[in-house]
């Protein structure tokens, strides 16, 4: 696409993820006429979804962003239904094993104290890891014990441990009130998630605990997660929309269009060779009378700090968008030649380790080659640095050739490469045997600009609340608004997503609520 230079845009939209290009489909279907810009940095669509297709399995795909949808999450689900996607129930499969300070153990032994290499006191006996963090908010808030859930929901906003507000409180911190030691680190080395007992806010991180307690289902894009992202861009572009792709946004400003208004001017990059290089021509001016930013926080700050919303000097938006910080995560999935998991028993869920790899999940097996892929590695914070030192010199790409999909080559790791070996090594240890060699692997390493983590959490002491609300429209003198999973309050999905830009929609553009959303609910909360 070449810039638009004649008359100013109705509204350029940065950023191509599930919120850029939700926002700009909802736009230009509620107002054909409207003229709506989307660009992106990379020269693909689907920000931190990403989907490849293993050699040798046609029927299934590696998710190495965004993996499911939970059935609760009634935007994310019913909007994939309205887009004609396929979505499949997940199987049920809960814990297989787990190997934990060196001692192998059954989903059974995990809740026997005389088993588990920790010493559990009092209530901790008997629970499972993930059990461990309600357990110890119940015994800080006894209230939450009889509450519903929309009860809890309040209760958790407005309640008060040691005098202090729960936002107030690192959840880590918060923990090792009520649970020993020993009993923090069976909640942290047995879920296979540091980020689920780190020290973000305590009151967000327990709303999320909760918000996922109860029954639910699991549900995967058959095509793929990122073809949510990409069907959203494909019928934007049918209904007369723009797409930029490589075009990397350098800075923006206010600006008085021709017409005496007040609008946006916006510098980009044209031909992006990446975040951290200088553009490689002088810069492509746009102007826009409204300016959507659907980014998390890192690509927040890759912006130039300069005008009138950036400015070094804008103490608030500085604050704002520094209200979170991003999760790194990494994860790697292997290929092999057959299921070898099933000659143990086990025919899906997950299993768990405190070493590097700390989790893994039986993806699947090709009905037609018999093939099998493993999530071999989801790790997150303390373990990324351990693969970092493992993975080859490249950075992973934000460009294929000639704007093509994404392919497992551009994200593949040597089968016989040390990071390969050095997760057979640990799968052995945490399945009791020697394990037949992958044929192909990949990876990905989310911390790279300009994404800076797999999700985004809020910080001690900053009310969500109130930070989500303002987010939308950070300075209400200036047309820039800003959406995304980053500012929600459901970090971590595509829901939380979806949330912040519906909820921009209708109150900075008038939009109504969709008419195919299966089930309404308070959004932002």
């Amino acid at each position: 696409m070449s810039l638009p230079s004649d008359a100013p845009l109705d509204v350029a939209i940065v950023g191509g993820g599930v919120s850029g290009t939700y926002s700009a489909w909802r736009l230009i279907e509620h107002n054909p006429n409207l003229r709506i810009a989307l660009f992106e940095g990379s020269d693909r669509v689907g920000g931190r979804l990403l989907s490849v297709r293993p050699p040798g399995m046609a029927s299934l795909t590696a998710e190495l962003g965004g993996m499911f949808i939970p059935s609760l999450h009634t935007l994310a689900s019913s909007l994939a239904e309205h887009l004609g996607l396929q979505l499949d129930v997940m199987p049920h499969g809960g814990l297989n094993r787990a190997y934990l300070r060196g001692m192998p153990l059954t989903a059974a032994a995990m809740r026997d104290p005389q088993q588990v290499p920790y010493r559990l006191v009092g209530g901790e006996q008997g629970r499972l890891p993930d059990e461990l963090p309600a357990y110890a908010l119940e015994q800080l808030i006894p209230a939450l014990q009889s509450a519903s859930g929309s009860e809890r929901y309040s209760l958790l906003e407005d309640a008060r441990v040691a005098g202090r507000p729960l936002r107030h409180w690192g959840f880590w911190n918060l923990l090792v009130q009520a649970l020993s030691d020993d009993g923090y680190n069976f909640a942290r080395e047995g879920t296979g998630d540091d980020y689920l007992v780190a020290n973000w806010n305590a009151a967000d991180i327990a709303r999320q605990y909760y918000q996922l307690a109860g029954q639910f289902d699991l549900l995967h894009v058959r095509e793929g997660y990122d073809a949510i992202p990409r069907t959203l861009a494909a019928r934007f572009a049918e209904r007369g929309g723009s797409i930029a792709l490589r075009h990397r946004l350098i800075r923006f400003d206010r600006a008085v269009l021709p017409d005496g208004t007040l609008g946006v001017r916006l510098e980009f990059d044209c031909d992006s060779s990446g975040w951290g290089a200088a553009p490689a021509r002088a810069p492509g001016v746009v102007y826009a009378r409204r300016l959507i930013l659907a980014m998390p926080r890192r690509s927040l700050e890759l912006l130039e700090p300069s005008g009138a919303l950036l400015r070094p000097d804008n103490q608030q938006i500085r604050d704002l968008i520094g209200a979170v910080t991003p999760l790194p995560m990494f994860k790697l999935f292997l290929c092999y030649e057959r299921a070898w998991w099933r000659d143990l028993g086990i025919t899906g869920g997950f299993s768990v380790t405190d070493m590097p790899l700390r989790a893994c999940l039986y993806w699947g097996e090709d009905p037609e080659s018999h093939n099998a892929l493993l999530l071999a590695s989801l790790s997150d914070m303390l373990a990324m640095g351990f693969w970092e030192g493992l993975r080859d010199a490249r950075h992973q790409p934000l460009f294929s050739p000639a704007g093509e999909p994404p392919r497992w080559s551009d994200y593949s790791a040597p089968p016989t490469g040390a990071m390969v070996a050095e997760a057979q090594r640990q799968l052995a240890l945490l399945h009791g045997q020697a394990l037949p060699e992958p044929y192909a692997a990949v990876y990905r390493d989310w911390g790279e600009d300009p994404f800076g983590g797999a999700g985004n959490f809020w910080n001690v002491h900053v009310d969500s609340r109130r930070y989500a609300q303002r987010m939308l429209r950070p300075d209400p003198e200036l047309p820039v608004f800003i959406c995304g999973e980053a500012y929600s309050r459901t970090q971590g999905w595509v829901e939380g997503a979806l949330e912040t830009a519906e909820q921009m929609l209708r109150q900075q553009f008038g939009l109504d609520r969709p008419d195919w959303q299966i089930q309404e609910k308070e959004l932002g909360h």
